[in-house]
């Protein structure tokens, strides 16, 4: 039987800036769904996903 190897684990700066351009490729994804199926109304669903983000940014900032 093999001795387990100890695992390297992301620090804190890598693994928040991985999910903060995780979270900025998601609302470009989603911008360019909203104006597809939106049309003229899309700025007000991104709007809304600007306001969730700006809840949100203790968290990812």
């Amino acid at each position: 039987m093999e001795p387990q190897k100890l695992r390297v684990k992301l620090g804190e700066l890598a693994s928040t800036s991985i999910s903060g351009n995780d979270i900025s490729s998601s609302c470009l994804y989603v911008s360019a769904l909203a104006v597809l199926h939106a049309g003229q109304y899309a700025w007000i669903s991104l709007l809304i996903v600007g306001v969730v983000l700006f809840l949100f940014r203790k968290i990812y900032g």
